[in-house]
């Protein structure tokens, strides 16, 4: 009886290991098909921040915004993420008789250099932002200087100044990226917290957005996008960045999925020439005009089924210089079909100056390959606030604008900082304390080391002056 019943137990015993042993083969197999986005997230996401910016804007400023061709009011809630109708957008001031009106907007940004501070976010959360405040995903809480900022690709460059321990997100090559990539939107919806979302990217190259004057070439998701989202991280699987959550399209207010990124190369584009040279350029050709449709392809006998019809040539461009008309069709630029003006800048805008490019265009139905030099720039003025406070209330561009060096003074408000160094309209900053000023990112370099006492080296109507400033009290 003892023999049976040991027997019995040592059977009971080996089944209930070969049970154990099933359950760990079981737990093993599963593991091992389970796939979880948690190792991405613990990596990337504390490169992620929120934004709280907070300022006035211009009440008689009017916004526009296109899509597909089709204008929509900012009631349409078909637009950017923009001020004008945030939900976040606190109306404190009622009076109707007021021009401006106080803002607080919520959005997200990225850190992409850890040892300077720097972050990227879009434009459109920091402009006109008396006050930037940047969380990090802590909960630490710093103020932050715009250091440079660009409206057409709406791009703006942050910096934390002395803050430790920051993690950083390296930057994907956007141009290998495909349909069907695998994307992970991370931000702070609503103001709810960091939070990410998965998708995949849906689109490439999309443009439609805005008017036509912007740099467009988004890449769409289907990956949530939400207010709040706006200048936080689009990233592949690898946790790398591959662009900056910029825009969604919701006709009716829901979440239809359908979120766009500016890509990570032309965030480094615009990044590094604000950083570099503390001012953005972009190449222009000097042309308006509307993208060829079959109604102009029958009323105005066409010859082409896509281009651009040039209807507006903007005087002393480019365009004007080397003899483009009005009517001609751009059909190529380069070899590259060209089938709205967001596609020429797409080609041609962040080329070096001095480029040489080929157009092929439509003239009297006649095919004609005309070589252009690309040697104007977008004239854009820089606050000097946000070089340095020193010199605050005068408008700067780079030199090399009027064929200089150094920077360009276009305008000084009098009474302000600048007027009372000294600077005037047309004065060209060429060194600061015998230290050479090639661009706006030498002089905003300079300044920023505090020194106790300025000498500026003017170039004033072909004479050298110097003008100087006690900096430190």
């Amino acid at each position: 009886m003892k023999k049976i019943l040991l027997i019995f137990w040592a059977f009971n015993f080996i089944i209930l290991i070969n049970n154990f042993i099933g359950i760990d083969k079981a737990e093993a197999n599963y593991n091992q098909k389970y796939f979880s986005l948690s190792p991405i997230l613990k990596k990337t996401m504390p490169a992620v921040v929120s934004i709280i910016a907070e300022g006035n804007f211009n009440l008689t400023k009017h916004y526009v915004v296109k899509f597909n061709n089709k204008q929509h009011s900012y009631d349409s809630k078909s637009y950017y993420f923009n001020k004008t109708n945030s939900k976040y957008l606190l109306k404190m001031q009622n009076d109707e008789h007021n021009d401006s009106e106080f803002f607080k907007i919520l959005g997200s940004g990225v850190i992409i250099n850890a040892e300077k501070g720097y972050i990227v976010t879009n434009n459109h959360v920091v402009n006109d932002a008396a006050k930037i405040e940047v969380r990090l995903s802590d909960n630490r809480r710093y103020y932050a200087k715009l250091i440079g900022q660009d409206i057409q690709s709406d791009i703006a460059l942050l910096q934390l100044k002395n803050v430790k321990h920051l993690s950083v997100m390296q930057l994907a090559n956007s141009d290998r990226l495909n349909i069907g990539d695998y994307t992970i939107a991370i931000g702070n919806p609503y103001g709810i917290g960091e939070s990410a979302s998965y998708g995949i990217i849906s689109g490439l190259g999309r443009t439609g957005f805005n008017d036509y004057y912007n740099y467009q070439n988004f890449i769409q998701t289907d990956a949530a996008i939400n207010h709040g989202n706006s200048g936080g991280a689009l990233v592949n699987l690898k946790g790398e960045l591959i662009g900056i959550n910029t825009a969604i399209f919701t006709p009716d207010g829901s979440n239809t999925r359908i979120g766009f990124a500016i890509p990570s190369n032309v965030v480094k584009v615009i990044t590094n020439q604000i950083i570099n040279d503390g001012q953005v350029k972009h190449i222009t050709l000097g042309v308006l005009g509307s993208s060829v449709d079959l109604k102009m392809i029958e009323d105005l006998n066409l010859n082409t089924k896509f281009g651009i019809f040039i209807n507006r040539i903007i005087p002393n461009s480019v365009a004007a210089k080397y003899g483009m008309q009005l009517g001609d069709v751009i059909t190529l630029i380069n070899n590259k079909p060209i089938d709205s003006l967001s596609s020429i800048n797409n080609i041609i805008g962040f080329l070096p100056i001095g480029t040489t490019i080929k157009l092929h265009l439509l003239r009297d139905r006649k095919f004609i390959d005309l070589l252009v030099k690309l040697d104007k720039v977008d004239l854009i003025i820089l606050d000097s606030a946000i070089i340095s406070d020193a010199i605050e209330g005068a408008g700067l561009t780079n030199g090399d604008s009027y064929n200089n060096r150094g920077v360009y003074i276009d305008s000084v408000i009098p009474g302000s900082a600048a007027a009372n160094i000294g600077l005037q309209n047309g004065d060209i900053i060429s060194s600061v304390n015998h230290k050479t000023i090639m661009n706006l990112g030498d002089l905003r370099r300079i300044l920023e080391k505090k020194y106790s006492f300025l000498a500026f080296n003017i170039q004033r109507n072909k004479r050298k002056i110097y003008l100087f400033l006690n900096a430190i009290n």
